[in-house]
């Protein structure tokens, strides 16, 4: 999916989803890329994402792994839930901090929108909370995905298809 500002085109971000096997325990793989590249006075900034998660086929996130660069700076966020508490190591600029936060099976990774859609889509008028994990706060936060009307969708040809209801989301 491309990244509009002001009608210019900055990035992009890519969702990947893929099954994996843990010990003959089935999971998925969940990684979501995100770049952005703008011009700021005279400079040009990029901005470089990645969030990955190990999670139950239901969506229960497992561990998860995030790195942020930034110019020539990186900082990887990545933990492994244990006995419901999420044990997430920080690193960057050549520092390393630990921090523990309290962890449900019902807080979702990056995909936490997409998964909720695809297990059932929403219909006009219907609004979901969810429990998302933001690796670029370290918080998990409530997201509220609110479905208006239906409206047409344009295709990368630029010509309309099918409606489809219209969802915003507030985290």
């Amino acid at each position: 999916m491309r990244s509009i500002l002001s009608g210019k085109r900055i990035g992009f971000v890519h969702t990947y989803v893929s099954p994996v096997k843990d010990r003959g325990r089935s999971l998925v793989r969940v990684r979501v890329d995100m770049e952005t590249t703008f011009k700021r006075e005279k400079d040009v900034v990029t901005t470089k994402m990645r969030f990955g998660t190990i999670e139950t086929p239901e969506g229960e996130v497992l561990r998860m792994d995030s790195r942020i660069q930034a110019s020539s700076q990186e900082m990887r966020t990545f933990g492994d839930v244990i006995n419901n508490q999420m044990k997430i190591i920080l690193e960057g600029a050549g520092q390393r901090q630990e921090l523990t936060i309290p962890w449900g099976n019902d807080i979702r990774g990056p995909y936490a929108a997409e998964q909720s859609f695809s297990r059932k889509p929403m219909t006009a008028g219907e609004t979901r909370t969810l429990k998302m994990f933001m690796p670029e706060l370290n918080k998990v936060c409530d997201l509220t995905l609110a479905a208006k009307r239906a409206e047409p969708v344009q295709t990368r040809r630029r010509q309309p298809c099918a409606d489809a209801d219209r969802a915003d989301d507030r985290a």
